[in-house]
C-alpha cells in the first residue's frame, strides 16, 4: 500500500483564509482570523523553542541534558518576574544583576555547584533604610543523582513566597 503525504503547508493554506477574510460571511472572517492568529501563535513557540535549543551551556557535557529543562524553566521563572540574577560559585561571583538568559545559562554548571540569587533590580529600603536587593536563592548541585528525577539539581532555595511560587512554576513546567 502506497501512502501520499497530503497534510496542507501554511503557506499552501494561507491563500484559502485570505480569500475567507476578504469575501467570506461574518463566520467565515471570524474562523480565518482566529485559524490564522493559531498560527502565528505556533509559530512564535517554535520560534521560541528553536531559540532555546541554540542555548551555548557553559560545557557540551555540563550541565547533564536531563537537568537543562529544569534549569532553563528556573532562570525563565525568574526573569519572568522582573528580577535579574547573580550566579554564585562557592561564593565568588560569576555573574552579578544579569537578565540574560542566553549570559546565565552560559554562566551555570562551570562547577559542580552554584547558587542562583535572585535579584531586584530596582533599589528597595527598608524601614531602617537598609537595601534589600535580594529576594532569594537557589542552591544547584549539578548530576546529583538526578538521571531518575531531574528536580533534585535544585538542591535547596530560600522558603519565601517569590521563591516557592518560582519552584511551583518549574515544577508545573518540567512535568507537562
Amino acid at each position: 500500500m502506497k501512502f501520499i503525504d497530503a497534510t496542507p503547508t501554511w503557506e499552501g493554506i494561507l491563500p484559502l483564509y485570505i480569500g475567507g477574510i476578504e469575501s467570506g460571511t461574518y463566520e467565515g472572517r471570524k474562523s480565518a482570523m482566529e485559524e490564522l492568529y493559531r498560527m502565528a501563535r505556533l509559530a512564535d513557540m517554535q520560534v521560541a523553542a528553536q531559540k532555546d535549543r541554540n542555548l551555548t551551556w557553559s560545557m557540551d557535557n555540563y550541565p547533564p541534558k536531563w537537568e537543562r529543562p529544569v534549569l532553563l524553566a528556573l532562570v525563565k521563572a525568574i526573569l519572568k518576574r522582573g528580577y535579574a540574577v547573580n550566579i554564585e560559585m562557592e561564593g565568588e561571583p560569576i555573574i552579578t544583576l544579569s537578565d540574560d538568559l542566553e549570559e546565565i545559562i552560559k554562566n551555570l554548571a562551570a562547577g559542580d555547584m552554584d547558587c542562583l540569587v535572585v535579584r531586584r533590580t530596582d533599589d528597595v529600603l527598608g524601614d531602617d533604610g537598609e537595601h534589600f536587593p535580594n529576594v532569594g536563592w537557589f542552591d544547584l548541585i549539578y548530576n546529583n543523582g538526578s538521571e531518575h528525577e531531574p528536580m533534585i539539581v535544585i538542591s535547596n532555595y530560600s522558603a519565601n513566597d517569590v521563591c516557592d511560587e518560582i519552584m511551583r512554576e518549574v515544577e508545573q513546567e518540567v512535568e507537562s
